[in-house]
């Protein structure tokens, strides 16, 4: 089974291999909406489980779970049956048990993406875990796993509380929910056996590793060394005496200067007298925007955060991983609340007495660049610096050239087009450009296809004050090879000395 994407929809494919090679097909299901992901096969039969949304929706803006009912064995005739989601509520990652009698999904419905259940036909959804915290990531890409069944009557299942991850287990009947006695952090992909969980784990300071964990013997106390083996590590393992080194991140709740909250992550180190007291400070805002930061390793913050400085991870509004309504303040906002939250975050961190509003930088990438670019045509002098890792710079180009998942996205961050064009214009740093007097480095990857590097040099030849810019050959949207990131750390850190921390107070 596999999902095929043509010019303007998707379809589900599916080949049956047999040993004699006459008696096998293939045949594709069309579906008319735009995206179909996470497709699930019931055992016994023959029905599909789909993930389905279309334009001008993202994922999270409303998609449904649908059962396709096969009326003949070669699925040349389906019946589609919406189980769960709409056009303005989000679902994810539907998956049958084991027998074919139940099946689960997330589901945005109360507010918070939690973990349903429902009946193989689907019938009688209800919540498996009803709570106000989010179990699932928003669907950016296909394959996510954030929960996987235990035999017929157990899911495992992950809990995201201000980005920090735990693995739990329920029971379909009693619905009693026990977490496992796991470290907190960034549990994806997992998968099972009737007594094992296979998952993906990060913190901060474990770069990732694939866990094969024994239920039965984390269920009956064993400790990590007698529940979990550690199957595989991700890239290069750094030695226990830079680890201890490695600053634990701290959660943070701060008010906005319009009277509501908003959060984010600290890195920071103390002092010999076990304080931190004005250390220049870097607000960090994430990507997506439809994104949060979360307790899993950040190269970035353990790099600054070793040289002096405090690292401030910012889930703006808008940000997933606190509920649908706070992610939704950011529609046709995108540019100000993002910003505002970023600015109230210095605010506090300075009248917490850890920050230094005096030596303060914004740094972001994709969304977060352009967060980075705005506030500096905003809020001109707030910030001492930018770091800008290639950021949108015109949300008219970047509606009109970004790849097919997104080709809609600005629709809900900014507004549609030609009506709400005034928006696309106030909220565009490029068409503020003569305001960003603030030194500023622009870094790109020469074949990004999400944003594209036309944006980049577009705001690099308009901005009044200081800019620097480095294209990075056989890079995309992201920085992946030793050589860039060793040259794109060494390169800031080399701006950031210049125009922060040893340049004269403003």
């Amino acid at each position: 089974m596999f999902s095929v994407e043509h010019e303007d929809h998707m379809s589900l494919g599916l080949l049956q291999l047999n040993d004699d090679i006459e008696k096998s097909w293939s045949t594709r299901i069309p579906i008319t909406e735009n995206f179909l992901y996470d497709a699930s096969f019931h055992p016994m039969n023959g029905s599909i489980l789909v993930h389905t949304w279309s334009y001008p929706n993202m994922s999270w803006n409303g998609s449904k779970i649908e059962l396709l009912i096969p009326t003949n064995k070669n699925y040349e005739q389906i019946t589609r049956k919406v189980v769960a989601g709409s056009e303005s509520i989000a679902t994810s990652q539907p998956k049958f048990s084991p027998d074919g009698r139940k099946m689960t999904f997330f589901s945005e419905q109360t507010g918070w993406l939690n973990l349903w259940i429902a009946n193989s036909d689907g019938s009688d959804p209800q919540p498996l875990v009803d709570e106000k915290c989010e179990h699932a990531y928003s669907t950016w890409v296909t394959g996510g796993s954030s929960h996987t069944w235990i035999g017929n009557d157990r899911v495992v299942f992950t809990r995201n509380r201000d980005g920090f991850f735990s693995l739990n287990i329920v029971d379909i009947n009693s619905k009693v929910v026990n977490q496992l006695l796991l470290a907190e952090g960034g549990y994806t992909t997992l998968s099972s056996s009737k007594k094992h969980v296979v998952c993906f784990f990060s913190d901060y300071k474990t770069r990732g590793q694939i866990w094969l964990i024994d239920l039965n013997k984390l269920l009956e106390g064993g400790n990590f060394n007698d529940s979990v083996k550690i199957i595989a590590n991700s890239g290069v393992r750094l030695s226990n005496d830079i680890l201890e080194k490695f600053t634990p991140p701290k959660k943070i709740s701060f008010p906005t200067s319009d009277g509501q909250e908003a959060h984010g992550l600290l890195y920071v180190q103390k002092d010999n007298n076990g304080e931190t007291k004005n250390a220049p400070l870097i607000i960090e805002v994430h990507g997506g925007p439809t994104g949060m930061k979360t307790n899993t390793f950040s190269l970035g913050a353990q790099y600054y955060a070793s040289r002096g400085y405090a690292f401030f991870q910012v889930n703006h509004r808008g940000s997933i991983g606190y509920g649908r309504e706070y992610r939704e303040i950011l529609n046709g906002n995108w540019g100000i609340y993002d910003v505002n939250d970023s600015v109230d975050a210095l605010n506090y961190l300075e009248k917490e007495g850890i920050a230094d509003k005096n030596k303060v930088i914004i740094l972001g990438g994709s969304a977060g660049g352009f967060t980075v670019l705005m506030a500096l045509a905003k809020k001109p002098g707030i910030f001492t610096a930018g770091v800008d890792l290639f950021g949108v710079s015109d949300n008219f180009l970047l509606a009109e050239e970004t790849h097919y998942l997104e080709a809609h996205y600005s629709d809900s961050l900014v507004g549609i087009l030609p009506e709400d064009s005034a928006k696309y214009f106030e909220l565009s740093p490029i068409f503020h450009a003569e305001n960003i007097v603030d030194p500023l480095i622009i870094l790109q990857g020469e074949d990004d296809p999400v944003v594209l590097k036309n944006q980049s040099e577009l705001i690099r030849d308009k901005v009044k004050g200081p800019v620097e810019y480095k294209v990075y050959q056989g890079e995309g949207h992201g920085f992946k090879k030793r050589a860039t990131l060793k040259d794109m750390y060494n390169r800031i850190d080399k701006f950031l000395k210049n125009y922060v921390l040893y340049s004269k107070p403003k």
